[in-house]
C-alpha cells in the first residue's frame, strides 16, 4: 500500500480539525500536521524549539503582516511526513493545506517523486456560520472578528482557487461541514474509505478550526 497524503481544506472555523481527529482517531495509522500549529510553537518557544533555525524569520514576516514564505513550509511538511512513515503511519493528513495554487503544484511534484498517493478534501461551510461559530467561541476564548474576516478574505483570493481547480479536475471529496460533529466525521470516513459501513466515529472535544 502506498503511502498517502489527505489535504485537508476549508475556510477558517469550517471545522478542519475536527475532521482530522475524527479520521485519525478511526485508523490508528493516520498522522496529522498542521503548519499553522508549528509555528505557533516555534513563536511560543523561541529558539530551544527544534524549527526555530527554519521559521524564525517567516515569523518576522508574519508578525509584520506579511505571509510566510513556501520554502520554510515545504521543508517543514517534508521532514514531519518523513517522521510519521518512519513511524509506522501509513496516512498522513495536512491540516488546511496546500494553500495555494504554488503549493498545490510543489505538492503534486513531490508526492510523483516519491511514489505517494494524493486525496483532497474540503470541508465546505458559507460564510455566516464561519461567523456564528466565532460568536460561540467568543464565550470561552477571545477571538477577533476583524482576523477571522482578514482570513475569510484571503481563504476567497488564495485557497478558493486551488479549490476551484481540484473540484474541476474530479480529485476533490467535499463534505457539508454544518451538520454535528459526528455526521461529519462520519461523511469524511464514508468518502475517503469507500465500503466502509457505519463507521465508529470518537467525538473529539477541542473546538473547530
Amino acid at each position: 500500500m502506498k503511502p498517502t497524503i489527505i489535504a485537508l481544506l476549508g475556510k477558517p472555523l469550517a471545522g478542519k480539525d475536527t475532521v482530522a481527529r475524527c479520521l485519525r482517531n478511526f485508523d490508528a495509522g493516520l498522522a496529522t500536521i498542521s503548519i499553522g500549529e508549528v509555528l505557533r510553537e516555534v513563536k511560543a518557544v523561541g529558539q530551544d524549539h527544534r524549527f526555530w533555525p527554519l521559521f524564525k524569520d517567516a515569523i518576522t514576516i508574519a508578525d509584520a503582516g506579511g505571509i510566510v514564505p513556501d520554502e520554510p513550509i515545504f521543508r517543514c511538511f517534508t521532514r514531519l511526513v518523513t517522521e510519521h512513515l518512519d513511524a509506522g503511519k501509513e496516512t498522513v493528513i495536512w491540516i488546511g493545506g496546500p494553500r495555494s495554487d504554488q503549493q498545490l503544484d510543489w505538492l503534486d511534484r513531490w508526492t510523483r517523486a516519491c511514489g505517494y498517493e494524493e486525496k483532497f478534501m474540503y470541508v465546505d461551510v458559507p460564510d455566516d456560520i464561519v461567523f456564528e461559530r466565532v460568536e460561540q467561541r467568543k464565550s470561552h476564548k477571545r477571538t477577533d472578528d476583524q482576523a477571522v474576516e482578514y482570513r475569510l478574505a484571503e481563504f476567497e483570493r488564495v485557497t478558493k482557487p486551488v479549490v476551484d481547480r481540484l473540484r474541476d479536475q474530479g480529485r476533490l471529496h467535499e463534505i457539508n461541514g454544518t451538520g454535528g460533529k459526528e455526521h461529519v466525521g462520519t461523511k469524511a470516513v464514508e468518502l475517503l474509505f469507500p465500503g466502509v459501513r457505519e463507521p465508529e466515529i470518537r467525538l473529539p472535544s477541542r473546538a473547530r478550526r
